[in-house]
């Protein structure tokens, strides 16, 4: 391994519940203690979900549409507003990686910010809730998350995991909780039992497949952010899956896609960006595993008679 191997030790520590990497074990008691406004927000997801997509959204409205916003340089700059990552704070020897915006850009950030995570509701700064911030969160189908996050791991440049084995081995695993920010339907619960509290805004990354303007419309409503037609309409175009690849080498994404000995690019952070692309790849016989897992686990965490894969 190079000597980039080690912004994330994937050694995976129980935090309350939940799978963490020890990185943001050890930063979990600054998380805790992070003083929230009534007029901050926070963009929630389990990991490879549609939050990169929902982020590249949101920080457009926050800045009028102006595509600049989401460069590596916007956040430094002061001149834009984004969103801070609450559970990071990459490791020393890693130069490039630290410019992005961590838990110590949001400590440093003023009043109304805007936070991002992929913890679950229960290991959110406490003044999260008590101030009742708005939520935004968006999740989606399992076997599209196990898929995506899969390729992630496994052309990820800095080579944060030593053994993925096959799909279908890296799916038993995550169906056994060893895969972090798991349990997977405890994380998607903690928020999904928020769904109908007027501070969260819970929609499904399938959701914003079909309905990509209006999703930005019910974010901008719901953040109170108003929006003019071309303001809209800049919006929805900067976050296409084409205009946001055609900035790649501008962002923090750059470093989390992977080239071959040529350049060639052999894997894009942002993936295809299809639905449906999960079940395809896994054999009958774990397909098979797979449903009855999610059968088994709607149960065990009582989503009622709601499948929220079945809801759009």
């Amino acid at each position: 391994m190079s000597g980039k191997s080690n912004v994330f030790k994937y050694k995976l520590i129980e935090y309350k519940g939940f799978k963490l990497h020890a990185d943001s074990v050890s930063i979990m008691p600054e998380v805790e203690e992070l003083e929230c406004h009534k007029d901050d927000f926070l963009l929630a997801s389990f990991m490879k979900s549609g939050s990169t997509w929902t982020d590249t959204i949101i920080t457009l409205m926050l800045n009028g549409g102006d595509p600049k916003s989401l460069t590596r340089d916007a956040a430094k700059s002061g001149l834009y507003k984004t969103l801070g990552f609450l559970e990071i704070r990459f490791s020393n020897n890693i130069e490039e990686p630290r410019d992005l915006c961590t838990i110590d850009a949001v400590k440093a950030m003023q009043s109304p910010k805007g936070m991002r995570t992929h913890l679950p509701c229960s290991l959110l700064p406490p003044a999260v809730l008590a101030n009742k911030l708005k939520v935004v969160y968006i999740y989606r189908n399992v076997k599209d998350v196990m898929w995506s996050l899969y390729r992630h791991l496994l052309h990820n440049p800095y080579k944060i995991v030593d053994y993925l084995g096959t799909f279908d081995e890296f799916v038993l695993a995550f169906m056994k909780d060893n895969v972090v920010y798991c349990p997977y339907f405890g994380h998607l619960h903690s928020y999904w039992k928020n769904r109908n509290e007027p501070n969260f805004l819970i929609f499904s990354y399938e959701e914003l497949t079909k309905d990509h303007v209006g999703i930005i419309r019910r974010i901008a409503k719901f953040l109170e952010l108003p929006l003019t037609e071309e303001q809209v309409e800049l919006v929805r175009h900067h976050s296409t899956l084409e205009q946001m690849r055609a900035m790649n080498h501008q962002t923090w994404r750059e470093w989390f896609s992977a080239k071959d000995e040529t350049g060639a690019e052999v894997h894009n952070f942002l993936g295809n960006a299809k639905a449906g692309s999960g079940s395809s790849q896994l054999s009958p016989e774990t397909n098979a595993k797979v449903d009855q897992w999610i059968a088994n686990n709607l149960q065990d965490y009582d989503f009622g008679n709601v499948n929220p894969f079945e809801t759009v």
